[in-house]
């Protein structure tokens, strides 16, 4: 083996011989069993093939079972074309039998195609009959279903003549048993078509024949009425005799069907054998052949055995040998070489003499040894360069190895720290210089390679340093350093070799105690301001926030600082104002800040850019300003409600002199018809129609809050003890109601005004509750106070009482709630409310120097409070007064209406009644009327509102000619104009518009008699 060979070659010659040596044990393997494969060739030529083919037979034929099966268990529930299914299964078995060359397994699938046919034939004929019953079953309900229709038209017309209908009544009655026994046989039908052909037993069927003729036994009854019933009858009991033969048709030739399938579960059994046998035969002849086969390999196996076993013991003492000279000594004088280096003997050199491939790995060795040398000598310059720079730098700073050891301490360190540097270096113990028990430096962290525990030991007092890759900065109070302590910022980062391992960490520390205390003075005055105040970096990361933000916003100060300002500001990172915008500052700006649940709480901010350091952070102060914005909005819904109702009443005031001519004119239309029934129901129905919108400008009015009210000192418990039994009828069974009253209260009211807004309130809660629920009435005194009035809005400081109307509805939303007051706004389907309803009570309850309240949340229900002034002493009972009914007088009355229409009207109704009547067509002209006639008018009536000068200031000119004139107003729109709150003094007499004929004469003839 001294050829002078490399080691590549010498490798591709022994796998050349390791691969003749298998060639040769191959070549004998080959002529050994040649025998066998000419064998093996045999059983996969017959035998096997033969196993494949019988397997697949097999398969097939489970398939053609199965779906035989298949069909023949739901042939008769099957839309489809029963035939065509049946031919495709068929064809399937025929094609079977083609293929088999068995003759005993040919004949038994012959005799089973054979007998499949006629089951299949027989199928068809089954399912004709059952088709055939489907359609006499649809034909007896038809008929029945005319039947019925003939006895409900006969019975109705035999009621309307009046005539005897006891025997058609009788029939109807008996029909539905008809119908029951017509179900009951197709019940039967369908279980019959439902069941297995081989599970229906021979009764089968009785039941229907006996309901058949059950059925057509009662139909009898039918053929002894009218002709037309009798028809009916004959054509049922016709359908039942066809339906029963066909039933038995059925049955009979189910009978059939059972016997064929018999049969063909016995063929489809001799099948099964017949594969039993065919299997069992070509096992037979596989065992044979495999009895051959191990002969002839028991007759070469030890040859091959001998030849392969000297071959491969050759070859491993070859292998032995080779692996000696060639690969184990050459490396052990290797490894000699780089132990003695590796101890640093850099004068040691490796010598294998050797003129192939080790020979290179020697030289290559050899030179990084120089190579080496080399370059510890510059490391040693460069490290005392090093040290010379730490020692000298007027930054404290140490250096740490990757074993934690202490290698620079420099003297700007000593003087800061008071520990010299002799103590220290070569120990582990830097972190003595710094904290009275054993823990972690941030650069030992860093030289362990363990930056995910920082924040474990310093917290949020540690970042990540802008100048230098992967460095940490932290800054933390050290009560050993100083007579004081000392506020120290230091900063850390990993040193690596020139290949990027890592070799230790170096630290510098900054005495910032000056800055802290001011930052500590800053964070003092920061916290305690009365607004909220937060601060952000360049980087949009929350620095600091005051205890006002925390509390506005539900977030602890540990959940916002250190996360992006998106998280509190609604505008969040790269949409600023200031940092992203160019803006130096805002003042006064009116915005949001987003709290913890998701809500935005309106503010006032004021925000300042400042310079800190190398970077630049915004202040931000606030005013939460969210009881101003509910005032301005409830200030703007005030607005809008008075300025709907200023609409309301003005539309009101002139509908009403529309509907007074309307009204007027049709009394005295209707009084002048006589006895026409024709003319006088469309003046009815006239009247009626200006009735309901008289009904409705009454309800604008109270809206507008310029309806007459008469209010007197009432017990607000007996108001609602009147209008409770009403109220109960009002709601539903399924509503419960509960009426709990306080102690009694005197309020100035009119008590029907407030029954109303009970009825009202009531009447929506009811509608809000479908499916039933509780509804409460309840009452309670309190006392608002100026918090109060602060708080929601509105409201003055005093003794009120409270009366809650609560329901358990369907609730509603923001957005509904703001509008329920306003005229027409309904949430009601077409047809079933106005929208007046609770403009009526809004109106009513402001009538009454109260306040309406309502709270809700969808699927929460509803609750209306309102709040009544109490007043003191006695509450008195309202008195009804008697009405005198004087229809006609012969007095001279003084009538001042700007309307020509109104004025005519009103002129003819008091002359058809006796009276006088002297025209003014505005307050003026009344007041000159009134002078030129003064001896001959006994009364004045005047419109409220009129040109030149209303109703009062013409009534304050008359009474200045004459103090004790009789006076009557008259108007649909009141206003401020009559009394500063619509009410009347009692002296005075007010009929509203539309005037209606009776009450104008009452009202005239009560004022000319008081």
């Amino acid at each position: 083996m001294n050829l002078q060979l490399g080691i590549l070659k010498k490798l591709i010659l022994m796998h050349l011989l390791v691969f003749i040596v298998f060639a040769s044990i191959i070549l004998a393997v080959f002529l050994s069993f040649r025998d066998i494969e000419t064998f093996s060739r045999t059983i996969i030529n017959t035998d096997v093939n033969q196993v494949v083919v019988n397997a697949q037979l097999g398969r097939d034929l489970n398939a053609v079972f199965a779906d035989t099966d298949l069909l023949i268990s739901t042939f008769l529930n099957r839309d489809d074309d029963f035939r065509k299914t049946s031919a495709r299964i068929s064809a399937k078995a025929h094609a079977l039998e083609k293929n088999v060359s068995s003759p005993q397994l040919k004949q038994a699938l012959h005799n089973f195609t054979s007998t499949q046919q006629a089951l299949f034939e027989q199928c068809a004929t089954v399912h004709g009959y059952s088709r055939k019953l489907d359609q006499l079953e649809q034909q007896l309900s038809k008929e029945i279903s005319a039947l019925e229709g003939l006895l409900s038209e006969k019975l109705v017309n035999l009621a309307r003549e009046g005539k005897d209908v006891s025997i058609l009544e009788q029939i109807s009655i008996i029909i539905p048993g008809y119908r029951e026994t017509l179900l009951q046989i197709a019940i039967q039908h369908s279980k019959l078509r439902l069941k297995h052909p081989a599970a229906i037993e021979a009764k089968s069927g009785n039941e229907n024949l006996v309901l058949l003729d059950d059925l057509h036994l009662r139909l009898r009854t039918l053929t002894a009425s009218d002709p037309a019933i009798k028809g009916f009858g004959e054509r049922l009991m016709r359908i039942v005799i066809e339906y029963k033969t066909t039933t038995q048709q059925f049955l009979q030739a189910m009978d059939e069907l059972r016997n064929r399938l018999n049969l063909v579960n016995t063929d489809k059994e001799n099948v099964q054998t017949a594969m039993g046998v065919a299997d069992r035969t070509i096992s037979q002849t596989a065992g044979n052949m495999g009895k051959d086969i191990s002969s002839v390999m028991r007759s070469t196996g030890g040859f091959i055995l001998l030849i392969a076993g000297g071959l491969i013991i050759s070859l491993g003492f070859f292998t032995i040998f080779f692996s000696e000279r060639n690969i184990h000594r050459p490396m052990q004088l290797i490894l000699q070489g780089i132990e003695s280096i590796r101890s640093g003997d850099l004068e040691t050199r490796i010598l294998l003499n050797r003129h192939d491939e080790w020979s290179d790995i020697e030289d290559a060795l050899n030179r990084m040894v120089s190579e080496r040398l080399r370059g510890e000598e510059a490391l040693r310059e460069s490290e005392q360069r090093l040290s010379a720079t730490i020692q000298g730098s007027p930054i404290p700073t140490f250096v740490i190895g990757k074993e934690l050891k202490v290698i620079y301490w420099n003297k700007a360190l000593e003087q800061l720290s008071r520990t010299s540097a002799q103590d220290v270096i070569g120990t582990d113990q830097a972190w003595k210089a710094f904290y009275d028990e054993e823990r972690p430096t941030l650069a030992s962290l860093l030289a362990l390679e363990d930056s995910s525990s920082i924040p474990l030991w310093y917290g949020n007092k540690f970042s990540r340093s802008r100048l230098v890759d992967g460095a940490y900065e932290a800054i933390d109070f050290f009560h050993k350093w100083g007579d004081d302590g000392k506020w120290l910022h230091f900063t850390a980062a990993v040193l690596r070799d020139t290949k990027g391992n890592l070799i230790g960490a170096i630290e510098t520390l900054e005495d910032v105690t000056e800055r802290m205390m001011a930052e500590k003075k800053w964070h003092s005055l920061f916290t305690n301001l009365p607004g909220g105040s937060y601060t952000v970096n360049d980087d949009y990361i929350i620095e600091e926030v005051n205890d006002v933000v925390c509390q506005m916003t539900g977030y602890t100060r540990e959940e916002l600082i250190g996360k992006p300002c998106g998280i509190i500001c609604p505008k969040g990172p790269h949409h600023c104002p200031i940092f992203d915008l160019g803006k130096e500052r805002i003042d006064n700006s009116e915005t949001a800040i987003k709290a913890k649940d998701g809500t935005l709480i309106p503010i006032i901010k004021s925000a300042r850019k400042l310079s800190v350091g190398n970077r630049d952070v915004i202040v931000e102060n606030f005013q939460d300003i969210t009881d101003r914005k509910l005032l301005e909005e409830q200030l703007g819904h005030a607005q809008k409600m008075d300025a709907v109702g200023q609409l309301a009443g003005g539309v009101a005031h002139d509908f009403n002199n529309i509907l007074t001519a309307i009204i007027g004119y049709g009394n005295l239309l209707q009084m002048k018809l006589g006895g026409d029934e024709t003319l006088g129901k469309y003046v009815t129905q006239i009247l009626y129609s200006a009735e309901r919108a008289a009904n409705l400008t009454n309800s604008l009015l109270a809206f507008s809050r310029k309806h007459i009210i008469n209010l007197k000192e009432s017990s607000l418990n007996e108001i609602i003890g009147r209008a409770e039994k009403l109220l109960s009828r009002l709601v539903r069974e399924d509503i419960e109601l509960r009426v709990l009253t306080g102690p009694d209260c005197t309020i100035h009211a009119d008590s029907l005004q407030i029954e109303q807004v009970l009825m009202n309130l009531v009447t929506n809660a009811r509608d809000s509750m479908p499916e039933g629920g509780v509804l409460t009435i309840s009452t309670e005194q309190v006392t608002l106070d100026d918090e109060f009035v602060r708080t929601h809005g509105y409201g003055e400081p005093g003794l009120f009482v409270v009366i809650s109307i609560a329901d358990s509805g369907v609730g509603m939303d923001d957005v509904v709630r703001e509008k329920i007051f306003e005229p027409f706004f309904t949430t009601k389907e077409t047809g079933k409310g106005t929208g007046l309803g609770l403009s009526i009570v809004y109106g009513i309850v402001k009538q009454h120097d109260g306040y309406i309240h309502v709270t809700s949340k969808p699927g929460k229900g509803s609750t209306f409070r309102i709040y009544l002034p109490v007043i003191a002493g006695s509450s008195k009972r309202l008195e009804v007064p008697k009405i005198k009914i004087s229809p006609r007088g012969t007095e001279t009355v003084l009538l001042a209406e700007d309307e020509p229409v109104v004025r005519t009207l009103t002129k003819s109704v008091l002359e058809e009644f006796g009276y006088t009547v002297i025209e003014a067509v505005d307050g003026a002209d009344a007041v000159e009327k009134y002078r030129e006639n003064l001896d001959r008018i006994q009364l004045v009536i005047l419109d409220v509102i009129m040109p030149k000068k209303n109703g009062r200031q013409s009534y304050d000119s008359i009474r200045m000619i004459r103090p004790d004139v009789k006076a009557l107003f008259m108007s649909g729109y009141t206003g401020d104009i009559l009394n500063s709150r619509g009410i009347l003094d009692e002296n005075l007499t007010f009929v509203p518009k539309p005037l209606e004929q009776s009450t104008l004469l009452q009202k005239v003839r009560e004022a000319l008699d008081s």
